[in-house]
């Protein structure tokens, strides 16, 4: 896992905080398009992976507190938004690593 020192933390948090309205406008802008809109394991699961963007299935559901199958569904549903990829390392083709999207 990724450590990382209190000021970055801090610019991280700082970054998603003024990020925030963004995200806001624009599920409202995919609510009849493509999803009711995020709920709230959806958006624990997108700024998680802002977070800790490369992190895997496993520790996205550890992290936001859903089973395995459960934080695949979630993953499933932010891939569909175009706000998430699933990206699978060359070594190993079982690990699934998650990445934020340019949206």
């Amino acid at each position: 896992m990724l450590t990382i020192d209190e000021g970055t933390e801090r610019a991280v948090v700082d970054t998603i905080v003024y990020a925030l309205p963004d995200i806001v406008r624009g599920i409202t802008a995919t609510r009849g398009r493509l999803s009711p809109g995020l709920r709230t394991p959806q958006l624990r699961a997108l700024l998680r992976v802002a977070r800790d963007e490369g992190l895997t299935m496993g520790d996205l559901a550890r992290h936001i507190g859903v089973s395995f199958a459960a934080a695949t569904q979630v993953d499933d549903q932010l891939v569909e938004l175009e706000l998430v990829t699933r990206e699978r390392p060359a070594n190993d083709r079982r690990v699934v690593r998650l990445k934020l999207t340019e949206h």
